[in-house]
């Protein structure tokens, strides 16, 4: 069985996360990523537009050109159905037990379910609760 760890600490899930909640280009995610989450990940912009490239390349997002007067175009992306998918997968995971996995990855997490609902927020820390007696019980 393939690990529900692996690579759950990655910023990928944080951009994966701002796209759910509508589309955007990558100058808005960066902006986006250090006023809302900026405690957490710590990018360059260089860095999203790499994990943007990433993520389009997997078919997790989508990005379409959008002309400007007297501007660049500029870029806009969207999440597919995959990427929906893979987000909402990786958010009902629970965390490691490590300091970074909680303070990183879980912060996020609940950054995103808070979001949503705050029943789903109650759920992921009762869910991270029940998670890290299992291994402090073991």
């Amino acid at each position: 069985m393939k690990s529900a760890y692996v690579g759950s600490l990655s910023p990928e899930f944080a951009l994966l996360g701002l796209l759910s909640q509508g589309p955007a280009h990558g100058y808005e995610l960066h902006q986006r990523l250090t006023t809302e989450l900026g405690q957490v990940w710590h990018l360059s912009q260089s860095q999203i537009y790499n994990i943007l490239n990433r993520l389009e390349g997997k078919g997790f997002i989508h990005g379409t050109l959008q002309e400007q007067d007297k501007l660049p175009a500029k870029r806009s992306f969207r999440l597919t159905g995959a990427g929906q998918q893979r987000f909402m997968d990786w958010l009902n995971l629970p965390s490691r037990s490590s300091v970074r996995a909680i303070r990183v990855e879980f912060t996020t997490r609940l950054y995103f379910a808070l979001t949503i609902s705050q029943d789903l927020a109650h759920q992921l820390i009762d869910a991270q609760r029940l998670k890290l007696r299992q291994v402090y019980r073991d």
